[in-house]
């Protein structure tokens, strides 16, 4: 191939002829021209950005300090609102650990304990190894906090005294339910003491290990004390007879029974009637005796009886 250029001219037409290799590098010229100036053009349309000045970048700065701010002040807002229902949380706990102590302060006194070995109305005691603290703290805890930690020890220890108060209130109502106290009747009179005697039958003397309750035919006798029936049976001499366990060695017998009223095995509670007045076994009349035992052996019941409701 060859290419031909040829120019104007008044004397002639003068022309050059080109190889292939110089129709190669005269295509690759205009190439390159045509790109350069394509991108050239694209330069001068892209506007190019204003050169950054201190006051314009101040301004942004002061803008997002501004926005910071208004965040903070929101968040400490929201802050604030907590801690003031925290506060009056915290108030309403005090008050009732307040009404605690006063329960609890009532509670020792009623039951004559020793009010310095619980320490309602004290703060709990605390202690431990100090240790030196660090030389940064990055947050400061609230006194608020401090003060919801005081008051959960606070509650932990009030529970446990009144736990202790409770246990011993219950032992000793246990004590006092299961220990024999007042008469097996609700009616009557003492016909016979505990002690030596003369035999209302054969005159000689003999050691009566119980006291009698002459009544009413057919009228109640009472557990004088709660605890377990381990006998309901008929005996000899005795007649119709109820044991019954309290516990603590101490067990009780009704004797000379019309009919009784409970069965081995049953619990019953102080009060509760066991069985009804009568005479039967070796007796004059319709009475009820009544023995007390500890550890087997039989002891005066007059004490016992004394020392509860009705003793005379």
């Amino acid at each position: 191939m060859e290419t031909i250029f040829i120019a104007k001219s008044s004397r002639g037409v003068p022309h050059f002829r080109l190889g292939r290799l110089g129709t190669r590098l005269a295509v690759m010229a205009v190439a390159v021209l045509c790109v350069s100036s394509f991108v050239a053009g694209l330069h001068l349309r892209t506007p190019r950005p204003p050169d950054p000045r201190p006051d314009v970048y101040a301004a942004a700065v002061k803008r997002a300090i501004e926005d910071q701010r208004v965040e903070v002040a929101s968040a400490t807002d929201d802050a604030r609102m907590h801690l003031d229902a925290l506060a009056l949380r915290l108030g309403e706990l005090q008050a009732r650990v307040a009404r605690l102590d006063a329960l609890g302060a009532r509670l020792v006194d009623v039951a004559d304990l020793d009010p310095e070995e619980f320490g309602f109305g004290a703060a709990p005691p605390r202690g431990g190894a100090a240790e030196p603290a660090p030389a940064f703290l990055p947050h400061r805890i609230p006194d608020f906090l401090t003060d919801l930690e005081l008051l959960e020890a606070t509650l932990r220890e009030r529970a446990l005294s009144l736990g202790i108060v409770d246990t011993a209130l219950t032992g000793r109502k246990i004590e006092a339910e299961t220990r024999p106290a007042g008469r097996p009747v609700s009616g009557g009179w003492i016909s016979s003491g505990f002690g030596w005697r003369n035999d209302p039958i054969t005159g000689k003397r003999v050691f009566h290990h119980g006291v009698d309750f002459a009544g009413r035919p057919g009228s109640e006798i009472v557990a004088v004390a709660s605890g377990v029936v381990v006998a309901a049976e008929r005996r000899p001499g005795y007649g119709n007879v109820v044991e019954i366990r309290h516990g603590a060695g101490l067990s009780t017998l009704y004797a000379h029974n019309r009919k009784n009223l409970v069965t081995v095995g049953q619990t019953v509670k102080k009060g509760d009637a066991v069985a009804l007045m009568g005479a039967t076994g070796r007796a004059t009349g319709s009475h009820a005796h009544f023995e007390v035992h500890q550890e087997g052996k039989s002891i005066d019941p007059i004490e016992f009886i004394r020392g509860g409701p009705g003793g005379g």
